[in-house]
């Protein structure tokens, strides 16, 4: 896989500010479910025949850039992610510090797919 990723400097010191105020516990849940949605958009492109050209990761959210799609296979990747987030909502009796997060995520508003 020839990705590249870029790591934004500002996200240690926000990860950092959040350490002060949010239980590690929960945060651990939502850097899981941010992974887990993210992952779910990445599996969609490739599923769509695409490819991840770069990721790039910020306080502004995480942006991933690929090669084209077409609308229908863009609007499946796009939709895979908030999906795909339900799936943890499912063991909610087991993990529910993740289920409320992967929740959140599924939420619309909460987020902005599309640039």
């Amino acid at each position: 896989m020839d990705m590249g990723i870029t790591i934004r400097p500002q996200i240690y010191i926000f990860l950092a500010v959040l350490l002060l105020f949010i239980p590690f516990s929960w945060l651990s849940a939502w850097l899981i479910a941010v992974i887990f949605h993210e992952l779910c958009h990445i599996g969609a492109v490739y599923i769509s025949g695409g490819k991840i050209l770069s990721v790039t990761i910020g306080t502004n959210g995480i942006c991933m850039d690929s090669t084209p799609l077409t609308e229908g296979k863009r609007l499946f990747s796009i939709l895979c992610g908030p999906l795909g987030g339900l799936f943890p909502v499912v063991l909610s009796r087991y993990f529910p510090r993740l289920a409320i997060c992967c929740w959140i995520l599924t939420t619309p508003g909460w987020q902005r797919e599309i640039p």
